[in-house]
């Protein structure tokens, strides 16, 4: 029987399947009624190649119940078995188009009666050794190829007797009699499991123009302001007196902890406590000065837990208490080492490794020369009981002998370097804190920036060394990471003073470091604009900055645009900032000499706007900018516009309801949105890069890093893309021109429109004509968008509403708002 003639028996025979399967019948009549006709009189199964109720042993942990298959069906180039579950145990498919999934750790498995149905086959499979077995109620058929390690997907779905007829081609190759079932299924899975075809036109305004990628409009002062740029704005953990003057604390929260911190680290004076003979008092200790160096002496040590994300200010914290909340004399008495964990390379188990070969390298170089740690009057201190005890074991006609003494002791000593060093460092610790009288403190610096294992690993290590050596340790988590163990063993069974490093808000940052530069202010920027030099006064550039961040100001547009494309990251906040003020865009020296009123002048969102999107670029691109293009079309079997904002747009909604804060499974994201998606890989590698953007949170709370990953909820950022960017008419003015047009008419009209748009020099005129691009812009989305929900409604839909007809509204308005508040708005 060839597979036409299959799919006629099909037609013939699925209207009473369809009706049996809506019985309740149990698992006996739904073999003979329904999957009897199906293997027999559909797909032309010969009844002698059917083997039913084979004997395949017992289950291993009960050894006295024996297992039996319900079919196994064997032709000359087709095997496998079927087990069969009666109507109405039906297995949890979700909604959509896809046909292949995991047998393993998938959003097929989630399901614990899946789990249970695919394991029982799985096992079955196994024993017997047929290279694919098949789980069926009747409708529904699950196929499971034997697992290899190569497979990404290894099972595929015909969900009811629609998806059947939809693909019986399929149906009919895996499991009719005549064809090779193993064959076709390897063709299924190692095929893209597509929602449609590519677009077949697909061009972008940006790749006709002229030298796209050269034509860079660099600022005329990007040269002359570097020196002051890279003074105020870079990293200041370098430069003390800056960090003094920028050091950014508006709550005094830092001075609270730091205060806390520094009475661990700090000893107090021994000449200030009185001698006392109250010998019952304190058992056998006679004065309170015996008291406290007993107790100095058996301190376990106390590790410190800075938490925060990364960014937040962690190191500045620490360079800032070591700089200027010790004093000279705390310092000097202070062993203050810092690891710096961005250097380590290696696997986590080397964590070890890499703080020992670290004390050693810190200890040898000349800032620490004075403790004369190698000297061997120092050594001999440091093992006087190991050298007492040495000497008693030797003949008694040697004892007296000092050099063979010294030459023993000095060979034992050796060893424990070379054999024993971590003892050997126990030792030289212990010599600086009793016999020096010092306190030690180690910090373990960006380990925050290190993936969950790695900050694991480097914690474990502090609560061992701060004990073995009876140190201070400070070290970093994320936040995510710090919630995650803090209750979990082991880390349970440790005791850790730990204290969140909140991040301030980038414009009280930004405020003070402008304030900070005034200092710099006697000078002038000399720039070379439009072929003559004209001197501007560095006062009045900050003065300007300092107006558009200017922390009494609570409605500012432009430190809402940097505080959320920062992402709650002052690093990047920073980065962003200098990239502002260098862009060639920006107009801040033409602004500062036009403008007579400068004390009062502040810059502009559309002008601070414009220069993030483009920074240095004549033309928007999104490879090289802080504003993410979010209409890109992605490479996710779906090919559509919106993929990126219909997933946002579900964080928003979640996160507004307040449900898990905000957090939502990746199973069940994709569950919710399988019709976007040719597979959950694609999924997510879309997440991942909406990770990487700060479009997104992970739980996991890493941005390069996926790994353990289980939930993801809208940023700081995203957020504001829902609630700002994307209503904003400015946005589409930019991305239009990097945006895959598929449609070659429209695609037609808008370059051509943008074409005569370069060549306007009239404001008014100019900014008619751009609205009305990018109106046609909006239609154009809009277009797609309604035929991207006839496809996503026919695979089960999306739990979104379609956004164009309300996001064209919002543009539109803010197109009104902006002539009526801004109506001299400069438009390039």
């Amino acid at each position: 029987m060839d597979a036409d003639k299959a799919y006629q028996n099909w037609l013939k025979h699925k209207d009473s399947i369809i009706a049996l399967a809506h019985e309740t019948i149990n698992e006996s009549d739904t073999r003979l009624r329904i999957i009897d006709t199906i293997l027999i009189d559909i797909l032309g199964w010969p009844k002698g190649s059917i083997n039913t109720e084979l004997s395949i042993g017992t289950k291993e942990e009960e050894t006295h119940k024996s297992l039996y298959l319900d079919y196994v069906m064997q032709s000359d180039i087709n095997y496998y078995l079927i087990e069969a579950k009666k109507t109405g145990r039906y297995f949890s498919v979700p909604n959509g188009y896809k046909k292949v999934f995991k047998s393993e750790r998938g959003i097929l498995t989630s399901h614990l009666n899946n789990k249970d149905f695919m394991n029982q086959g799985i096992n079955y499979m196994n024993k017997l050794g047929t290279p694919f077995c098949v789980l069926s109620n009747g409708l529904q058929f699950i196929v499971i190829r034997r697992k290899r390690a190569l497979d990404a997907n290894d099972v595929i779905v015909f969900r009811d007797a629609d998806d059947i007829e939809t693909r019986f081609i399929d149906f009919y190759d895996i499991l009719g009699p005549g064809t090779n079932g193993l064959e076709k299924i390897d063709q299924i899975l190692s095929t893209p499991d597509e929602i449609r075809n590519k677009p077949a036109f697909n061009k972008k305004i940006y790749d006709n123009l002229y030298n796209n990628n050269d034509q860079v409009k660099h600022s005329d002062a990007s040269i002359v302001t570097q020196n002051y740029i890279s003074t105020f704005f870079g990293d200041l953990n370098n430069n003390s007196e800056l960090l003094k003057d920028c050091y950014c604390d508006p709550t005094g929260r830092f001075t609270t902890f730091a205060n806390g911190l520094k009475n661990q680290l700090l000893s107090r004076p021994l000449e200030s406590i009185k001698r006392l003979t109250v010998k019952d008092k304190f058992g056998d200790f006679g004065n309170f000065e015996d008291k406290y160096k007993y107790e100095l002496d058996q301190q376990n040590g106390a590790v410190f837990v800075l938490v925060g994300g990364v960014g937040a200010g962690k190191s500045t914290f620490v360079e800032h208490f070591y700089n200027f909340e010790l004093d000279e004399t705390n310092r000097k008495d202070l062993i203050w080492i810092n690891f710096n964990f961005l250097d380590f390379t290696k696997a986590p188990d080397k964590v070890d490794e890499f703080i020992t070969e670290e004390i050693i390298k810190v200890l040898k170089t000349d800032k620490y020369k004075n403790l004369e740690l190698e000297k061997w009057e120092t050594l001999e201190k440091m093992y006087s009981s190991e050298i007492e005890q040495l000497k008693q074991s030797l003949p008694p006609h040697l004892r007296s002998k000092e050099d063979v003494v010294s030459e023993k002791a000095w060979a034992f000593i050796e060893e424990q370097k070379k054999e024993h060093y971590e003892s050997h460092l126990e030792k030289q610790f212990a010599f600086i804190k009793e016999t020096l009288n010092k306190k030690i403190c180690f910090v373990f610096d960006n380990t925050d920036q290190k993936h969950f294992e790695e900050q694991n690993s480097v914690l474990m290590n502090a609560f061992k060394r701060a004990k073995r050596y009876g140190i201070i340790i400070i070290t970093s988590l994320r936040l995510e990471n710090y919630f995650l163990i803090k209750d979990r063993p082991p880390f349970d069974a440790y005791h850790f003073f730990t204290f969140r490093i909140e991040p301030p808000k980038l414009k009280e940052l930004l405020y003070k470091r402008l304030q900070a530069s005034k200092n710099y202010s006697t000078g002038m920027f000399n720039i070379d604009y439009n072929g003559k030099v004209i001197k501007v006064p560095v006062e009045k550039f900050v003065n300007l900055l300092s107006n558009t961040f200017d922390t009494s100001n609570s409605d500012n547009q432009v430190e809402e645009l940097f505080e959320s494309v920062s992402g709650g990251n002052m690093r990047r906040g920073l980065i962003l900032f200098k990239k502002y003020i260098q862009s060639g865009h920006n107009r801040l020296y033409e602004k500062i000499n036009l403008i007579k009123n400068i004390d009062n002048a502040k810059v502009e969102f559309n002008e601070a706007f414009d220069s993030l999107v483009r920074g240095d670029n004549v033309y928007y691109s999104s490879l090289d900018t802080a504003i993410e293009n979010l209409f890109l079309i992605e490479d996710d079997g779906f090919y559509s516009h919106f993929t990126k904002i219909y997933l946002l747009k579900f964080l928003y909604e979640r996160y507004s309801s307040k449900i898990n804060d905000g957090y939502v499974l990746l199973d069940d994201l994709y569950e919710k949105f399988t019709p976007c998606f040719s597979n959950y890989e694609k999924m997510i590698e879309i997440l991942k890069m909406m990770l990487k953007n700060f479009l997104i949170e992970s739980d996991y709370g890493e941005r390069d890093k996926w790994f353990t990953t289980k939930s993801v909820k809208i940023s700081f950022l995203g957020q504001y893309y829902m609630e700002s960017i994307l209503v904003n008419w400015n946005y589409y003015k930019y991305i239009l021109i990097d945006t895959p047009i598929t449609n070659p008419s429209k695609y037609k009209i808008l370059n051509r429109n943008f074409q005569k748009i370069e060549k306007i020099y009239n404001h008014n005129a100019k900014t008619k004509k751009i609205v009305e691009n990018i109106e046609i812009f909006l239609e154009y989305l809009h277009a797609c968008e309604q035929e991207d929900y006839a496809l996503l409604d026919s695979r089960g839909g999306v739990p979104i509403k379609p956004i164009m007809e309300e996001l064209i509204k919002d543009v539109r308005v803010s197109v009104l708002e902006e002539q009526k508040d801004n109506p001299k708005v400069l438009v390039d």
